[in-house]
């Protein structure tokens, strides 16, 4: 396999880690993610290996790899970092908006009312 196979590998596990196909703290055993992924082991530690770098997975000590558990704390700071990521979003997009993105969003506001009517 390629090293564009490991990455493949690399972001379909990863979105099986985000939507909790794994639960957190779980041994990733390399024989099951083998047969899920259709990799070999090369490009399965190198997913692997992105993973931990990413934060979503650990390695122990001659044990395999693990998911790695989030806290409260830690959910908490993503949620405030999006919120404010996306406040700053809106307040660019009004600074930055022509009359032609100002209609666009009153058109799409009435629809959106409309809706819910």
């Amino acid at each position: 396999m390629s090293e564009n196979a490991a990455l493949q590998v690399m972001h379909r596990l990863k979105d099986d880690i985000v939507k909790n196909v794994y639960d957190p703290d779980q041994k990733l055993v390399m024989a099951k993610l083998k047969d899920r992924y259709g990799a070999g082991v090369g490009p399965l530690r190198e997913a692997l290996s992105l993973l931990i770098g990413d934060g979503l997975v650990y390695a122990e000590d001659q044990r395999g790899y693990r998911v790695t558990p989030i806290s409260i704390d830690d959910m908490r700071d993503i949620y405030e970092t999006r919120a404010r990521i996306e406040a700053l979003s809106v307040r660019l997009s009004f600074e930055n908006g022509d009359d032609d993105w100002e209609a666009d969003v009153v058109a799409r506001s009435h629809n959106l009312f409309k809706l819910q009517s």
